[in-house]
């Protein structure tokens, strides 16, 4: 019987750290509260909003890093992209009006993404996950090393990708129930007839240290 229950404990602990593994293999880009600038609570915009919205951007340009992005190559370059307050400040300010942006989803002067969605009671993190996703779909459908930066409609997706591009501020506002407004400002504009991003070796081409093959020049992210 001793043996018997031995085993059972052994069974126990196994399922327990299969478990475990397949939870962290499944949570994608790890964001720590230190990797999320305090900004206080404004409005919407919470600790949990901005740390999603850092989740999803750094989880895609870890993608394009790791060349795991159809038809794109690896990244030597990208960089991490950390939160900033001001950019917050900003992007707040463009959806507190509440005027819906016209197109749905798009860029607006080469270092906005803005979005419009229906009220449909999803709660604020999905929307801001849902944003991040519908940029990210406005990406080129072929690609290669020989392209440049182009201002036409995947212009939000290039926004995202940019491999310079490592501060940003986001928004999302309710507006009376019907609709939400979504705003992401970046620090830099995308700069039309450049590279995207260096190509090579994920963290090959870093000023700082690599996080999550990602080139990090802050002090602030946990290893």
């Amino acid at each position: 019987e001793r043996c018997f229950a031995e085993l059972l404990l052994k069974m126990l602990i196994y399922s327990v750290a299969v478990l475990f593994l397949a939870l962290q293999d499944s949570s994608g880009l790890k964001i720590y509260r230190s990797n999320v600038t305090e900004c206080g609570n404004q409005g919407t915009m919470v600790y949990t909003v901005r740390r999603t919205f850092l989740e999803e951007l750094n989880e895609i340009r870890a993608s394009l890093a790791k060349g795991t992005v159809p038809s794109f190559p690896e990244a030597a370059n990208m960089r991490f992209m950390a939160y900033d307050c001001n950019l917050e400040e900003e992007a707040i300010k463009l959806t507190a009006t509440c005027d819906r942006f016209e197109d749905g989803t798009q860029s607006n002067r080469k270092r906005i993404n803005v979005a419009s969605f229906e009220w449909e009671g999803n709660g604020v993190i999905k929307v801001a996950k849902k944003a991040v996703a519908e940029w990210w779909d406005k990406k080129p459908h072929t690609w290669d090393k020989s392209q440049k930066i182009t201002e036409n409609d995947s212009m939000p997706f290039f926004l995202i990708a940019q491999a310079e591009t490592d501060r940003v501020g986001c928004s999302v506002k309710i507006c009376e129930y019907t609709h939400y407004n979504v705003a992401c400002i970046f620090e830099k504009e995308a700069k039309v007839g450049h590279n995207l991003y260096e190509e090579g070796t994920a963290c090959t081409d870093c000023a700082g240290h690599c996080y999550q093959k990602l080139c990090n020049a802050t002090t602030s992210v946990q290893q």
